[in-house]
Parts: structure tokens; C-alpha cells; sequence
């Protein structure tokens, strides 16, 4: 049996940021012209689906380009959720805390269907 590998490129929300300053998730929306469109935990197992993360950039500490790179199969996938807040506002402070031990948190969204993966 021949197995034939199909791979598409995601468009995301922003295609690329300046600066990593703060937290970032990339997002895919999943439309009607999204390869994952329809897709379901049950049909992204049976076709053994996997995807592949590259980011890349510049870090101004090292001065050279950088470069990440992780798979996820369709089991990793967690569905119908968001990544927590990272950020603590703290009434009556003009600063803003980040959590860092909140950085792969996940809590369910009640208000949209989509899918996260943890890196």
C-alpha cells in the first residue's frame, strides 16, 4: 500500500510579529476554505494527521537567526479550549504580573470550537 503524504500551509490570524514581548498563540481559522475544515478528533486520528510547527526569527542576544521546530499528532490535539491568562491585573497597580506557571494552561471555552495545541 502506497501511503501519500499531503501538506498545507495554515493561514494564520498574523503571519509573522516583531516582537515576541509578551505571550502569543498563533491562530488558524478554521473556515470553509481550511484544510481542517470539518474535521473532527475521529476522522484527524483515522488519517493519522500531524503537524508540523517552524518558527523562526531573530534573536538580538545570540545576533542569528533562529529557528523551533515540533510535531503534533492527533491525539496531542486538545479541543474546545483557550490558553489561560498569563496576565494578573492587580487593582490599583499601573503594572501588569505575568504567570508563568500558566503558560500551558488550558481552561474550556464555552464560547468558541477550537482547537489548541500545547507547545
Amino acid at each position: 500500500m502506497i501511503q501519500v503524504r499531503k501538506f498545507y500551509d495554515l493561514e494564520l490570524e498574523r503571519p509573522y510579529a516583531s516582537v515576541f514581548a509578551l505571550t502569543w498563540t498563533h491562530v488558524h481559522y478554521i473556515t470553509a476554505e481550511s484544510p481542517l475544515y470539518g474535521a473532527t478528533p475521529r476522522t484527524l486520528h483515522d488519517e493519522h494527521a500531524e503537524f508540523h510547527v517552524v518558527l523562526s526569527g531573530w534573536d538580538t542576544s545570540l545576533v542569528e537567526k533562529i529557528f523551533t521546530w515540533h510535531s503534533f499528532t492527533a491525539e496531542e490535539i486538545l479541543w474546545n479550549v483557550k490558553y489561560s491568562d498569563m496576565f494578573i491585573h492587580v487593582l490599583g497597580r499601573r503594572t501588569v504580573d505575568m504567570d508563568f506557571a500558566r503558560l500551558s494552561q488550558t481552561e474550556k471555552d464555552h464560547d468558541h470550537i477550537d482547537v489548541a495545541v500545547e507547545i
